[in-house]
């Protein structure tokens, strides 16, 4: 079933009236106040987030929710304004993923389509790389079309996996403590995550390093040196090519 959080003000109408139609409906719904310091009580499975904007709410909250989303996975919908927003804001808010309803009341018939379309077809990759850099490099080239998590360390990304589904890994072959092969293993040797596939991601494509990595038998390989257009078309043929896995 799905899991659904509406933060807003109780205390308006048409929020008040939402929440009764959806509960009419069956589904499961938590209401949520929409304050930061709530935003860490969020059940701990993935949710679909309906988000009451107003001149009321705080933009900190919509930072909050943005972060939080790195390690959890949630499906936006925004509905309604705030007014008096910078450029910079409003453009942050718009360049959330998700849906974006102009107002209330909302057409239940689009908002459950709009959540089995996100259920269907927004896959979750974990990318783990100890370059800041090449993080913010793969977010934005594959960050529309994929909700992804981001850690900087083979550890980090080993804790946020055995809290977290993903449908892919992209992992950096090489980095200091914990090298790209070691990850593997541990997730490898884990029943939480031993059949999430991984596709290592390398600087170098001498033929030792390619050797090495695909004698440990990742999903694929992929250079760092390819261009945006030839890294997100690998991602897309994985996704196209593979039987799915539950």
């Amino acid at each position: 079933m799905k899991t659904i959080v509406v933060m807003g003000d109780e205390q308006r109408l048409v929020v008040k009236n939402l929440i009764r139609d959806l509960m009419e409906e069956n589904l499961k719904v938590s209401v949520v106040p929409p304050e930061v310091n709530r935003v860490e009580s969020f059940p701990d499975v993935p949710i679909h987030l309906i988000l009451c904007l107003s001149d009321f709410i705080d933009f900190s909250l919509v930072l909050a929710l943005a972060k939080k989303s790195k390690t959890q996975r949630i499906w936006f919908y925004f509905v309604g304004k705030i007014s008096g927003l910078s450029l910079d804001e409003g453009s942050y808010l718009k360049k959330i993923p998700g849906f974006h309803f102009s107002s209330l009341p909302l057409d239940l018939n689009i908002l459950k389509e709009s959540m089995e379309f996100n259920e269907r077809e927004r896959k979750r990759i974990m990318v783990i790389d100890d370059e800041p850099i090449m993080l913010r490099t793969i977010n934005n080239w594959l960050g529309s079309d994929y909700e992804l998590l981001l850690a900087k360390s083979g550890e980090a990304g080993i804790d946020m996996l055995y809290k977290q589904k993903v449908d892919l890994i992209l992992l950096d072959y090489k980095m200091p403590t914990m090298e790209g092969p070691d990850v593997m293993q541990a997730l490898r040797s884990n029943e939480k995550t031993e059949r999430i596939p991984i596709i290592f991601l390398t600087g170098k494509n001498d033929r030792g390093t390619v050797l090495n990595a695909v004698r440990l038998k990742p999903d694929g390989y992929i250079l760092k040196s390819l261009s945006p257009q030839e890294i997100k078309a690998s991602v897309a043929d994985f996704f196209k090519n593979r039987v799915a896995f539950y």
